[in-house]
């Protein structure tokens, strides 16, 4: 112990001595270091999406679609043993909600049955979860559509009025969850059945427009289970169907999923993740390779510490500790810096990403920070092994006598660390520009029309029965040049 106390307290004697190069080396790593944060941070968040569900697996139909028939749910249940729950959703655009004499639009509505409750794991603020949407005229809020309408009032047990659905009673208000696919922050809940098709078919397996969760038994097989039903639509409609059905499981969905209409999917996939690790990687290899260039380099000028302390008695152990914890004691510090850095420039990030609730101090980050030290430490003993072990191989007298091997300036690492240290660099910078470029270029591509003073509204049943008499009403209007349908 007190050997490692001494080669701490000499180590810090020597960053201290040594101000320009520790500032030069702090920087390097701590901006490196706050780079891979950042990107680690969002990595995180965005691997994390669904994982705390206790669902099991989530059913789509392969069309590859993830839009099924609304019978489908209650059908597998009926049929397999191996369904423990299952639930039908409809996920609809937004929709006016009055209390009072204040009118509010939510930013989604999700209709579903009370086994929604039972399969996903939301958080209830208020109300009963078992009570919830069980009677028809029912709604469940989300934690920031309750304060938009209700503000610091109980929102349990009042009635809210709805646009062409009526009078519901505010039953629940759920915690806004935005690590999952199914996003129901400034949105609602309503009983499946208060949900109208604009054209009905008479058989409701002849429309796939629902998404189907399913929630198997803990001892079932998914991959069994998902060759079992493959031909289900089969025996509804006969063996001319081609359509068949697919398990997907839920946590796929966000980066994995190929399936087309998915509940809700991240613009990107899997691949973009591994790219941006890469690119955390090489930023930490960079600022490493540029601390053990310069600790190389700066390691010829102690030649002479390194021979008195030999004298006096240090054995080549001692000296290799002594570099290493001057290493790993500057890496902490580039590490402190660098999250003091990374705070800084989180809100920044948040915005660039699109992201608002990337947070550096809280229980999911602390797992990334803890892995930060760990990488700082293995950083500060990778970075500082070759010049530990360069520098305490000379003996005093070769050192006194100055007949140290000339390769102290000229080594084959030394350039290879140096070339490796470029070539990432120029390579980070290219694959930049070329990104920019292809943004820039999305962006100022002409697409044909005039973006600009266009307004899209959405054609509801009821627009759609009189839109010629809505287009002449708009056309009257003098800010309104043209109006048109699709």
């Amino acid at each position: 112990m007190g050997m490692l106390s001494n080669c701490f307290k000499t180590a810090w004697r020597s960053i201290r001595r040594q101000k320009l190069y520790t500032i030069i080396n702090i920087t390097g790593l701590a901006i490196g270091m706050a780079c891979s944060l950042l990107i680690l941070l969002f990595v995180y968040d965005e691997l994390n999406v669904d994982r705390f569900h206790l669902i099991l697996e989530e059913n789509g139909q392969k069309l590859p679609v993830a839009l099924t028939p609304s019978p489908l749910a209650a059908a597998l249940k009926n049929d397999y043993p191996e369904v423990s729950n299952s639930v039908c959703v409809k996920r609809s655009g937004n929709i006016s909600i009055r209390y009072q004499d204040q009118w509010t639009t939510t930013e989604t509505i999700n209709y579903t049955s009370p086994a929604f409750f039972d399969i996903f794991s939301f958080t209830f603020l208020q109300g009963n979860q078992a009570e919830a949407l069980v009677d028809p005229k029912t709604i469940v809020l989300t934690e920031s559509l309750a304060k938009k309408i209700f503000k610091q009032k109980n929102p349990i047990g009042r009635t809210l009025h709805l646009r062409d659905i009526g009078n519901l009673k505010v039953t629940g208000v759920i915690k806004d969850q935005k690590n999952t696919h199914i996003r129901l922050e400034g949105g609602a809940i309503l009983p499946f059945g208060l949900y109208k098709e604009e054209r009905p078919r008479k058989d409701p397996w002849q429309r796939a427009n629902y998404t189907t969760y399913v929630m198997l038994q803990k001892n079932a097989e998914p991959e069994a289970f998902n060759h079992k039903i493959a031909g289900y639509l089969k025996r509804i409609y006969g063996p001319e169907v081609k359509a068949r059905v697919q398990l997907q499981p839920i946590k796929a969905i966000w980066l994995h999923s190929n399936f087309a209409y998915d509940f809700l999917k991240s613009p990107y996939d899997i691949r973009v993740i591994y790219l941006i690790i890469t690119v955390a990687v090489f930023l930490l290899i960079t600022a490493g390779v540029n601390y053990m260039n310069l600790a190389t380099a700066q390691s010829e000028h102690r030649t002479e510490e390194v021979g008195l302390r030999k004298v006096m008695g240090a054995d080549r152990m001692q000296i290799i500790f002594q570099f290493l914890g001057e290493a790993v004691l500057l890496s902490c510090i580039a590490l402190f810096c660098a999250i003091l850095l990374a705070e800084i420039f989180l809100p920044g990030f948040n915005n660039l990403v699109e992201i608002k609730e990337l947070i550096l101090f809280e229980p999911k980050s602390i797992s990334i920070l803890l892995t930060l030290l760990i990488v700082a430490v293995l950083t500060g003993i990778i970075a500082g092994s070759y010049p530990a072990l360069f520098v305490s191989s000379f003996q005093p007298a070769e050192i006194f006598r100055r007949q140290m091997p000339t390769v102290l300036k000229k080594t084959v690492l030394r350039k290879f660390l140096l070339i490796a240290q470029f070539t990432i660099s120029i390579t980070l910078i290219i694959a930049t520009l070329t990104l920019h470029g292809q943004l820039k270029y999305m962006l100022t591509k002409d697409l044909g029309y005039n973006p600009q003073n266009l307004l899209y509204l959405p054609m509801t049943q009821k627009i759609r029965s009189v839109y010629d008499t809505i287009r002449k009403s708009l056309l009257q209007h003098t800010a309104i040049s043209h109006v048109t349908a699709t």
